[in-house]
This record gives C-alpha cells, structure tokens and sequence, in this order.
C-alpha cells in the first residue's frame, strides 16, 4: 500500500484490497485507530484520544523550549491563551518545582 503523494489528511482510508485513498477518515475511526494502537502498546485500559496526544505534544514541546509559534501551527490551537494556559505554563511550573530536586 502506499500514500497518495502530497499533502493530506495523516489518516485516510483504506479500501479493499488495500487501496490508500486521500480520503479522511472519521474522527470516531481515528479515535478507534489511535485506541487500538495504544492498547497494543501496552496501555490497556488506559484511555488515549487523539486529544491527549496533541497535549503531549504540546506539553512535551513547552518543557524543550519550542517556541510558541511553532508549538501552535504544530498542534492547530487557534487560542493561544489556551495553549499557554492548560499546557505550556503548567508544564513549565512542574519543569521548575522543588520535586524535581526529590528525584519526583
């Protein structure tokens, strides 16, 4: 199988026998496919969204320094106030805590 070149959607759909469309998928199939793959991984029971992994993205990429800018095109917040306030600012407070100094 391969992906049609160019730009598109990261998860498209695949019909049978195994053709790659540009087609998206739903977002219930990407949360499916995201679920499926993380339960493989080892994370049974623990539940992983699409959305979570964007707040990891976006929390992992404050703590090494990415700027802002970039932090936002990334992920696709369009309320930056949001960004800073629910993922860069506390991810940069756990960055500098005493716990830090504990080994936590």
């Amino acid at each position: 199988m391969t992906r049609p070149a160019g730009r598109g959607a990261l998860f498209t759909r695949v019909v049978y026998p195994g053709s790659v469309t540009s087609e998206r998928i739903g977002p219930r199939a990407v949360s499916r496919l995201v679920q499926q793959r993380a339960n493989a991984a080892g994370f049974d029971g623990i539940p992983v969204t699409g959305h979570s992994l964007g707040a990891g993205h976006a929390t992992t990429a404050a703590v090494n320094d990415a700027l802002i800018d970039r932090i936002a095109a990334q992920t696709r917040y369009r309320d930056l106030g949001a960004l800073l306030n629910r993922y860069i600012r506390p991810a940069k407070a756990l960055a500098y805590t005493t716990s830090c100094d504990l080994g936590l």
